[in-house]
């Protein structure tokens, strides 16, 4: 647990030393969190109890984070296809939100219209989807109309009309969880209340941290099991068959790539008598052959 760990209440104020009970109940919440994953990594792989460890044989992680995961989906192509393609079939056409079945236009379904034709709403949770899919929850952030300098995304949504003026998609890199609500009396016990949200500046040279409030944020969850918060990243499951697939596939091609030139016979003619010399230079020569072959 990091020294600056604090407990902050759905406010964001830290509790002070006098709500003991309210610092243990989230300590323990996280805390049982982290051990049961690091208790069911330590397991994966074993055989005839600890004596065989299939995942170190064959170089399976026992863990894979984020960058592992965004790694992958940038440069395999089967893995980028696991996420994708079911993302872009879910969302083909978009959608509407339809509230009669007249011809008659409602407030709602044109303030919706408006929405989407000013943010392309779809297209932002076309791409919160897959990033969700990558890790183990992505964000949309909400820009609204009341933030006047980076602290005030500290600040919880008030009441009174806000208008929206952006959203932006984030993956779990850059939309790091800060604190819980810790109290268990409060209804969001558990669930995050502030976020660490890498910004990217207009030149997209630099970026930079900020807190933002939880009402300031859309947060999505792929296959929540126990936890409310973190869902199960969707190549986890099939990590170790991508794995396979690289070595099956790159240890096809370099073999042939090692193998695949074909191989040379010279014939003496009888009467030909070769000396030692020319013995030696011949064996020089297919050293260097072999040499000049490695990578």
């Amino acid at each position: 647990m990091p020294n600056d760990f604090k407990i902050y209440d759905y406010r964001g104020v830290p509790y002070e030393k006098r709500h003991n009970q309210v610092v243990r109940n989230a300590v323990e919440l996280i805390s049982g969190n982290i051990v049961s994953r690091a208790t069911l990594a330590a397991t994966l792989g074993m055989q005839y109890g600890t004596d065989r460890d299939v995942y170190r044989a064959l170089g399976y992680p026992t863990s894979i984070d984020y960058d592992d995961s965004a790694s992958r989906y940038a440069r395999q192509d089967i893995a980028k296809a696991i996420i994708d393609k079911p993302v872009n079939a879910t969302w083909r056409g978009g959608f509407k939100i339809i509230k009669s079945d007249d011809d008659q236009e409602t407030t709602l379904e044109k303030a919706w219209k408006e929405l989407e034709k000013a943010h392309s709403i779809t297209y932002r949770l076309k791409r919160a989807d897959k990033l969700s899919g990558i890790g183990e929850y992505g964000i949309i952030r909400l820009g609204l109309n009341d933030i006047q300098s980076q602290e005030d995304f500290q600040k919880p949504v008030e009441g009174g009309k806000k208008e929206l003026m952006y959203l932006k998609a984030l993956g779990q890199g850059a939309a790091e969880i800060h604190s819980y609500v810790g109290d268990s009396g409060d209804p969001r016990y558990g669930l995050p209340l502030m976020y660490n949200v890498t910004i990217t500046h207009p030149d997209e040279s630099t970026t930079s941290t900020v807190l933002v409030h939880y009402s300031r944020i859309i947060h999505i969850a792929d296959g929540l099991l126990e936890s409310e918060v973190l869902g199960v990243p969707r190549l986890q499951a099939v990590w170790n068959r991508l794995m396979d697939l690289e070595k099956l596939t790159g240890g096809s091609a370099e073999m042939f790539w090692r193998g695949a030139r074909p191989g040379y016979q010279g014939k003496v003619d009888k009467d030909f008598a070769m000396t030692q010399t020319d013995k030696d230079d011949l064996q020089d020569h297919h050293a260097d052959d072999r040499v000049d072959d490695r990578p």
